[in-house]
């Protein structure tokens, strides 16, 4: 009975230094390999639990607004394909907030209670929402009611240099 217990805690040990080694590839800009990765995650779901759970699911979730269409489509369906085969993923553990993140007021709606109609209301997401289409007007504002089902915070925006600053740059060594 106790190496049972043993089993299952490597497991879970496991599903967390797997999640660790996969989760990086989630940012590269190889197709195949993002597309291996995303796999992966879906497929650790069920074998995690706590903060790592919240975190290979909003990890997915943010896939779901990546710049690369194919790789929007494949986590919208694979995604689907999970929780038709398990169900909610549950309660999430929260979070742990960034010290700029702390000083915020969040200000976002609670999210939706684990069950029957928060996983009716995100398959109706994923299902209805055309993947292949325009990011900005498709795939962005799903990904942010998934979030917000989720009570997941929305992704850092990170500062980019736009094509006008660069003119204005080049200009000055002219």
């Amino acid at each position: 009975l106790g190496e049972a217990s043993d089993s299952t805690d490597d497991g879970i040990n496991l599903a967390v230094r797997l999640i660790e080694c996969i989760k990086p590839a989630s940012r590269c800009k190889d197709v195949p390999t993002l597309l291996v990765a995303l796999s992966l995650l879906i497929l650790l779901i069920p074998y995690t639990s706590g903060i790592a759970k919240t975190e290979v699911l909003r990890t997915i979730i943010l896939l779901l607004a990546h710049r690369f269409p194919k790789v929007r489509k494949a986590a919208a369906d694979q995604l689907y394909v999970h929780f038709i085969t398990y169900g909610d993923v549950g309660e999430l553990d929260a979070l742990p907030r960034d010290d700029d993140e702390a000083t915020q007021v969040d200000v976002t709606d609670p999210p939706m209670a684990a069950g029957d109609a928060r996983l009716e209301f995100v398959m109706g997401v994923l299902l209805e929402t055309a993947w292949l289409d325009a990011l900005d007007d498709h795939a962005k504002p799903s990904r942010a009611k998934l979030l917000a089902a989720y009570g997941l915070p929305p992704p850092k925006v990170t500062a980019t240099v736009t094509k006008e600053s660069k003119v204005k740059e080049e200009d000055t060594y002219k």
